[in-house]
């Protein structure tokens, strides 16, 4: 619940840049959901959004650019990298 509170926080003020720590952290799969269709929303209308997550899945379905920290180093997150440090 406090996530969700959080969340809506965020985008009460009709702000530009919207930064979310982890958002999908701790919240139902339908929620998760939501929470992204709520976040491709925002984009859609111009907000920029700057997010930290562990769940790759949903940055790449909503992020026009990823970045991680790798070995102390912020690098893009490309193929390379995801294949790398991700198994499947």
């Amino acid at each position: 619940m406090k996530q969700k509170l959080g969340i809506a926080q965020a985008i009460m003020e009709d702000q530009d840049l919207i930064l979310l720590d982890e958002p999908f952290n701790a919240l139902d799969f339908k929620t998760n959901n939501e929470v992204l269709e709520i976040l491709f929303n925002l984009k859609n209308e111009g907000k920029t959004l700057l997010l930290t997550s562990h769940q790759h899945e949903y940055l790449e379905r909503l992020c026009d650019h990823i970045y991680a920290i790798i070995n102390q180093q912020i690098v893009a997150f490309n193929k390379e990298e995801k294949e790398k440090y991700f198994l499947f």
